[in-house]
């Protein structure tokens, strides 16, 4: 996290980005909810636990910015991501 915007890097040498307003649920949570963002499912999914909010890293790969409901009940994070 860096303000209201997500980066996620992919490889050394690919880094994603997007603005929380892509997604009504980031878009009005507060700073401290958003930086408690994990990485799930070995990197492929992002989790905010608190907000009940799941983006897939493919999606926003492919600049799908669409709400998901949680598939599956939370579990211990892959990596917290910076």
């Amino acid at each position: 996290m860096q303000g209201r915007r997500v980066y996620l890097e992919i490889t050394e040498r690919r880094t994603l980005s997007f603005p929380t307003s892509k997604y009504d649920k980031l878009a009005y949570a507060s700073q401290v909810e958003l930086e408690k963002i994990h990485l799930h499912d070995n990197g492929r999914v992002i989790r905010w636990e608190s907000l009940d909010e799941e983006i897939l890293v493919e999606d926003v790969a492919n600049n799908r910015f669409v709400h998901k409901a949680r598939s599956t009940p939370f579990t211990t994070p892959v990596a917290a991501a910076q």
